[in-house]
């Protein structure tokens, strides 16, 4: 028990240290990541969901892809379509 307690110190003590190093610039979201994480998710979910009885990924995978498309006029344009004006 005690080894469990100094491990949850030592990372909240790291995870201040690297809160405290960052530069507080404002970060633009990705919201065309959260949708591909849905959708790697969503059927990674299903099939936790069939074969462990879990459906915290299936969960994680409607929320993510859900949080993407509704942002899509968000999203900004892919490096493939930036060197095409290049």
């Amino acid at each position: 028990m005690p080894l469990i307690a100094i491990t949850i110190v030592i990372l909240a003590v790291i995870g201040v240290i690297i809160l405290l190093k960052t530069p507080n610039e404002k970060r633009k979201v990705d919201y065309r990541a959260y949708y591909t994480m849905g959708l790697i998710w969503l059927p990674v979910g299903i099939v936790f969901w069939i074969v462990l009885d879990n459906i915290a990924f299936l969960g994680l995978g409607v929320v993510f892809l859900s949080i993407g498309l509704a942002n899509k006029d968000k999203w900004g344009k892919t490096a493939k379509s930036r060197k095409k004006k290049k």
